[in-house]
C-alpha cells in the first residue's frame, strides 16, 4: 500500500442546504440511491431505529418528502436500529437494501422489484469483519462484482462472488490515515473514469478528505480537506458522506450528515437535543479543492 500527496484540479463543491432539513436527536445514518431522475434517502430515524424513506426529484431536492418506513428494526428485522443503510441496483427489478443490524451487530439485506419497496428480508450475511461505515460497490463486469468497504480503524475491504459471502481482499486496508496522519472514518467510494474516488471523515475534526486509486491497492491522497468544517450546515460538523452513484447531467451530489458545532465525543455525553442534518453539495468535478468553495442555500424536510 502506498500513498502520495495529490495535486487536483476542479470546481468548488457548492453546498445546499434545506430550509426545514432533516433534524435527529442522535448519530444519522443515511444512504441515498438515484434512478430515473429520483433521489431516494433512506434514514435511520432515531426514535424508532426503522430506516425511513424520503423521495425527490434529483433537480428539485426542496421538494424532499417522506413517503413512508422503508423498512422497520423490529417488525422486519427483530432489532432495536438499523444502521448503514445502502442500496444496489443488480439489474431490471431486483435491488438489495444491505443494513447493519444494531442488536447483533450482523450485516443484512433485504430484496425488493423497486427502490421503494415493498423490501423482503433475506438471511444474514456472511461477513467477519466490523460492521462499520458498510458501503457496498457493485461491479457486475468483475470476478467479484460485490465488493464491501468497511471500517475497523481503517478503512477495509471484503469481496464476494454473490453478495452473500465476504472474505477480506489482499488490498485491505486501503489507507491507514488521513491528510492529517488523523484516523479515518465514514468512507464513501465511487467508481468514475477508470478510477476509485474515496472520499472520507478526517479524525472527528468535521472535515472530508479524498483519495484516488485505480487498483485499489495504491492511493493517492489529496493531502488537504476538500471539504472543511465551518463550511457545513449552520457551522456544522460533517459526517457520512454519501455519493449519487453517477452524475446527473454533468453534475456530482454529495450527500453527508451535519451536526452541531459541538464534537462527537460532547454530543455523546450532553443530555440534549442533538440536531443532525442531511446536507448535500454539488460539483462539476469529483476532484475539487474548496479551499474557497462558495456555499449557498438548499434540502427540506420535516423532522422524523
Amino acid at each position: 500500500m502506498t500513498r502520495t500527496a495529490a495535486c487536483v484540479d476542479g470546481d468548488s463543491w457548492h453546498k445546499n442546504v434545506s430550509a426545514n432539513p432533516l433534524t435527529k436527536d442522535a448519530y444519522l445514518d443515511f444512504g441515498v440511491y438515484q434512478e430515473g431522475g429520483v433521489v431516494y434517502l433512506y434514514v435511520r430515524n432515531a426514535s424508532t431505529g426503522d430506516l425511513d424513506l424520503f423521495t425527490a426529484p434529483v433537480d428539485e431536492l426542496a421538494e424532499l418528502e417522506r413517503e413512508g418506513v422503508a423498512l422497520s428494526a423490529r417488525s422486519d428485522v427483530g432489532s432495536e436500529a438499523l444502521n448503514y443503510p445502502d442500496v444496489v441496483a443488480l439489474g431490471p427489478d431486483r435491488y438489495r437494501l444491505y443494513v447493519v443490524d444494531e442488536t447483533t451487530g450482523d450485516l443484512r439485506y433485504a430484496t425488493a422489484s423497486s427502490p421503494e419497496g415493498p423490501w423482503t428480508l433475506q438471511s444474514s450475511v456472511a461477513f467477519t469483519g466490523s460492521p462499520d461505515d458498510v458501503q457496498i460497490l457493485y461491479e457486475p463486469t468483475t470476478e467479484r462484482p460485490f465488493k464491501l468497504f468497511y471500517n475497523d480503524d481503517a478503512p477495509r475491504l471484503a469481496v464476494s462472488k454473490d453478495g452473500r459471502e465476504f472474505e477480506p481482499a489482499p488490498e485491505s486496508p486501503l489507507l491507514d490515515h488521513g491528510f492529517d496522519g488523523s484516523r479515518i472514518k465514514d468512507q464513501d467510494l465511487v467508481r468514475a473514469d477508470g478510477r476509485y474516488v474515496m472520499y472520507y471523515v478526517n479524525g472527528y475534526n468535521g472535515t472530508l478528505g479524498m483519495a484516488v486509486s485505480e487498483d485499489l491497492s495504491n492511493w493517492t491522497d489529496h493531502g488537504a480537506p476538500v471539504v472543511r468544517h465551518p463550511l457545513a450546515y449552520e457551522e456544522a460538523q460533517i459526517h457520512t458522506p454519501r455519493f449519487l452513484g453517477a452524475p446527473v447531467n454533468g453534475t456530482w451530489y454529495l450527500f453527508y450528515g451535519a451536526a452541531d458545532e459541538r464534537t462527537w465525543y460532547e454530543r455523546q455525553i450532553e443530555d440534549e437535543n442533538v440536531h443532525e442534518s442531511v446536507a448535500y453539495a454539488t460539483s462539476e468535478s469529483l476532484y475539487a479543492p474548496t479551499e474557497n468553495a462558495s456555499f449557498a442555500n438548499g434540502v427540506s424536510n420535516n423532522d422524523c
